[in-house]
């Protein structure tokens, strides 16, 4: 049961770092970001076709995934999000591009990098925890205490940072935030770029202990979209834990019951939440645009 724990608390911090990143750019600009998951594959995809056909240090590799990501992000943010933003397109229009884009990247993912599903090697080679009679990958351990890292680090800076705090006006108010000053559309593209590098790192750290193929991309997004929604897509510490929730009931699930159930638990957790608490577990009961 503590193997399993453990494992379901490592997937859901995944599930909670792009859940964060949704959140962070929804906070910022209004937008739902279905590419949020694609940033997961080309971390753990871009680190391997770096090492494995870059010929890169494994610690460069992980670096240039990361920044492949980043890049992916701030590329679609110009060319796709700003020129729907100055046509006045409806928010439901950028939330299809995404959805679009999400679903493009996985067969340009297959034809540019891999087609197979793929792994990596542990951070630290050998290093294993003993479980009662099962062996886990110590891989684990670093992808929950950098995910709780990641989380203080981006409260912090969302609260005390100068951009952290632009990043909240423009959460307000981008009318107001523009009299003030500040640019919505350079604030979201960095909010985008910021959770695609979260996102890259999360994709970076699961692959030595799953394997990442190009399809999870939107199966992520989708999963890490639920989390955001049940933990309050408008805090991002709710749907940090959103994301562990997640993580843990999907584990329990596929460990005592079976995998072909993965979406009902995913869905039906939030149908519940949405019915008793339409706003998530941390969601506030009113919105300011």
């Amino acid at each position: 049961m503590i193997a399993t724990l453990i494992v379901g608390l490592a997937t859901g911090a995944v599930y909670a770092l792009v859940a964060m990143g949704y959140s962070i750019v929804y906070r910022t600009s209004g937008v739902v970001n279905f590419t949020a998951g694609t940033y997961v594959v080309l971390g753990g995809l871009g680190t391997y076709w770096l090492r494995s056909h870059g010929h890169l240090p494994y610690p460069a590799a992980i670096l240039g995934g990361i920044v492949l990501a980043g890049a992916f992000a701030a590329v679609f943010w110009v060319l796709v999000v700003i020129p729907l933003w100055r046509r006045g397109s409806p928010a439901y229009v950028v939330l299809l591009a995404t959805v679009v884009a999400a679903a493009l990247c996985a067969p340009l993912i297959e034809l540019l990098i891999t087609p197979q599903a793929q792994t990596l090697p542990p951070w630290v080679s050998g290093f294993t925890l003993d479980v009662g009679t099962s062996k886990i990958s110590g891989q684990y351990v670093f992808v929950m205490a950098v995910a709780l890292a990641l989380l203080a680090g981006v409260t912090a800076f969302l609260r005390y940072s100068i951009l952290g705090r632009q990043m909240r006006a423009c959460a307000a108010s981008r009318d107001t935030s523009r009299l003030l000053g500040i640019h919505p559309e350079l604030i979201g593209g960095l909010a985008m770029v910021l959770t695609a590098l979260i996102g890259g790192l999360a994709g970076a750290m699961i692959t030595p202990a799953q394997t990442t193929q190009t399809g999870m991309g939107l199966t992520y997004g989708i999963y890490a979209f639920v989390a955001a929604v049940v933990g309050g897509l408008d805090s991002v510490p709710g749907a940090f834990i959103g994301g562990l929730l997640l993580g843990v009931g999907q584990a329990f699930v596929d460990r005592y019951y079976t995998a072909n159930y993965d979406d009902v638990i995913v869905f039906g957790m939030l149908v519940v939440i949405l019915v008793l608490r339409p706003n998530g577990l941390f969601g506030r009961a009113e919105y300011v645009s």
